[in-house]
């Protein structure tokens, strides 16, 4: 899959979407992930649902898995769920619901609304859970609740795990279709870093991956449901912080895709690719994630140009043409 993550983040109910599938389309991709809001009030609580402004109503949402699908796109259903008054440093990876059987019992219902939703508008994909790093131990729930999903939709499943906790679900990953892990490595400590240092970071952290995926969980592709980086100085150190201010780089943004782009490309162990944001909703979208505009994205879309051609033609004869694509692409070895 060649796509982008589309979060559909309009406080809006009625934004249309539907301009941004044909953008993303142009993008030579062939994929969409539409992430979706949920909304818990802590850490602790065992409840969680959809929250007005925050979570697309499912009109909308069916609305614009139908203008995906029409743009050509496979559809990747994946909701996440925020906390409306965390404290401290609490996020959704550090969640501590107590009994845990709860909070799941309650997921369990939305993730099902979710499944019974993709099963109608024909998504290919949907994700089960995103970065709950803090219950990935909970392997019977996570057990159940994919059980059941699988009992109401029938296309491909997977799990987001952290970028730093892809071990956590090793008792459960045979469950799924795919691993699905999301890219926020740290590739220097420096603002100035050169395109080479990016690159050999980006490298390091690929065989670490490689090392770990060949040992555990071999026979299932790698799907990377988040690769971000902002548009800013520093953009490389520390991308998963979306809390960093900072001055506009868009340089630096583009370097950091490249270092990605240059070390996953021609690994068979990648089965799909969703770069976040294709919009962003954010206050200064001069800063944000978002690499519409920007030349990252001109970087995405000159290495999915060689991907679909890649599919598309076979034979010696194309060989040398690919090639040189690679090097215009900025993917050669």
């Amino acid at each position: 899959m060649r796509g982008v993550v589309l979060p559909l983040y309009a406080a809006d109910p009625t934004f249309d979407y539907g301009f941004a599938m044909k953008e993303i389309a142009d993008l030579n991709a062939n994929a969409v992930n539409l992430l979706l809001v949920l909304m818990q009030d802590n850490a602790e609580s065992l409840e969680m649902g959809a929250v007005e402004g925050r979570t697309t109503p499912d009109d909308r949402v069916r609305t614009t898995i139908r203008q995906a699908r029409e743009a050509g796109l496979e559809v990747m259903i994946l909701p996440i769920v925020l906390l409306q008054n965390p404290e401290g440093d609490d996020w959704r990876g550090n969640l501590r619901p107590d009994p845990a059987e709860d909070w799941f019992r309650t997921y369990k219902q939305r993730i099902l609304h979710y499944a019974r939703m993709a099963e109608e508008e024909g998504v290919a994909w949907l994700s089960v859970g995103s970065e709950f790093s803090s219950l990935e131990s909970e392997t019977a729930s996570w057990r159940d609740l994919i059980a059941s999903v699988r009992g109401e939709f029938s296309g491909s499943l997977i799990y987001s795990c952290n970028w730093d906790h892809y071990d956590g679900p090793d008792a459960w990953w045979g469950d799924l279709d795919a691993v699905g892990l999301s890219s926020y490595y740290e590739l220097t400590n420096t603002p100035d870093a050169t395109q080479n240092a990016l690159d050999t970071a980006w490298i390091r952290w690929r065989e670490q991956i490689l090392a770990w995926h060949r040992n555990n969980v071999p026979e299932l592709p790698i799907i990377f449901t988040e690769i971000g980086y902002p548009s800013m100085d520093g953009a490389a150190m520390y991308p998963w912080d979306y809390t960093l201010e900072g001055s506009q780089d868009v340089t630096e943004q583009a370097m950091a895709y490249r270092a990605f782009i240059s070390a996953w490309h021609d690994r068979p162990e990648a089965g799909g690719f969703f770069f976040f944001k294709w919009l962003s909703f954010d206050a200064d979208d001069a800063l944000s994630y978002s690499p519409r505009g920007k030349p990252a994205a001109e970087l995405v879309r000159a290495w999915y140009g060689v991907l679909s051609r890649r599919e598309q033609q076979t034979g010696a004869s194309s060989t040398s043409s690919l090639l040189r694509e690679d090097d215009e692409a900025g993917v050669s070895d």
